[in-house]
């Protein structure tokens, strides 16, 4: 019998890539695993069956946008476009739509690449702050930008619906049906109890300071649980 709290564990897949993952154990309640693939994306386990995207879980938490979660992770940058030399940032990721003032239309789509030509556009437009994803996150931190990727939800809604098919291989009759699932799975102290060594435990492992009488999961919990492995 695993002792309640949070593990994290390392491997090694065999073509070489690292794999990083994290189980919550709960006295009562279901399993649920965190962990990386060979792509470098972090999926969801519940009870060991079924996946899908950290990010889309995060959604259904209500940190609906994916300007909200890269926040969250602190991978979004705000460039004042009349104050640097905006070449410099050639090659980096649009981390939200750039709208031209002037015309009110979307100059920069999300997720495209910086380029000269749009570098070039910019001093004639009537753009001030350029959102971006930071370069200087690394790899590793791609993790969260890679997940998004991977993420079929873009909305709440979208989102708890999408966790509902998988734990429940059917539609959601409505949100509220598909919120209740959710809560009944981590935030509902009849259906899941970390217990006191469990949240001790937890705290611990994770520097949070939740109060030992707290034994269902928290968001806190969650999002720690995700920039540890990060």
């Amino acid at each position: 019998h695993r002792s309640p709290g949070v593990a994290f564990s390392q491997t090694v897949h065999p073509n070489g890539t690292p794999i990083y993952s994290a189980r919550i154990i709960p006295l009562r309640g279901s399993w649920v695993e965190f962990a990386t693939d060979i792509n470098f994306v972090m999926y969801v386990y519940i009870d060991r069956r079924k996946k899908f995207p950290a990010t889309t879980l995060l959604r259904a938490l209500n940190f609906a946008s994916d300007e909200e979660i890269l926040n969250l992770f602190d991978l979004v940058e705000d460039i004042q476009v009349r104050k640097v030399k905006i070449e410099e940032y050639i090659g980096r990721t649009i981390a939200s739509d750039v709208f031209d003032m002037s015309t009110g239309e979307i100059f920069l789509t999300k997720d495209s690449i910086l380029t000269e030509e749009d570098v070039e556009r910019l001093n004639e437009a009537e753009v001030d702050t350029l959102k971006l994803i930071k370069s200087d996150a690394g790899p590793d931190h791609d993790l969260i930008v890679n997940t998004l990727k991977k993420d079929s939800s873009h909305t709440r809604e979208e989102a708890l619906f999408a966790i509902y098919r998988q734990l429940r291989s059917g539609e959601a009759p409505d949100v509220e049906t598909a919120e209740g699932l959710i809560e009944k799975l981590f935030f509902n102290d009849k259906r899941y109890d970390l217990g006191d060594v469990g949240r001790h435990r937890m705290n611990d492992k994770l520097k949070l300071d939740i109060p030992e009488t707290t034994t269902i999961l928290t968001v806190e919990d969650i999002i720690s649980i995700m920039k540890y492995i990060i």
